[in-house]
């Protein structure tokens, strides 16, 4: 009963897990991109002295790069 429970993956795999060696690193991207967006935001709402080292140039600078940044991974993303 143990041994079926520790089995893993689809008969003939040897046991081994799979991994989608397609896009091994779309997951990771996505999260980049998520962030920046994310990050585009908050510097766009928060004022200078609460966010910190998120202010590196003008706000909009900041806005327009992170946005950008963040579209052009999510693109790279949806287009594997």
């Amino acid at each position: 009963m143990v041994g079926r429970a520790l089995r893993c993956g689809r008969r003939g795999s040897g046991g081994r897990a799979r991994v989608d060696r397609q896009r091994p690193l779309a997951a990771g991207s996505a999260a980049l991109a998520a962030a920046a967006v994310l990050a585009a935001a908050l510097r766009l709402v928060l004022p200078v002295r609460v966010i910190g080292l998120l202010a590196v140039r003008g706000r909009l600078f900041d806005v327009l790069f992170l946005l950008v940044l963040g579209a052009v991974l999510g693109t790279m993303v949806a287009l594997g």
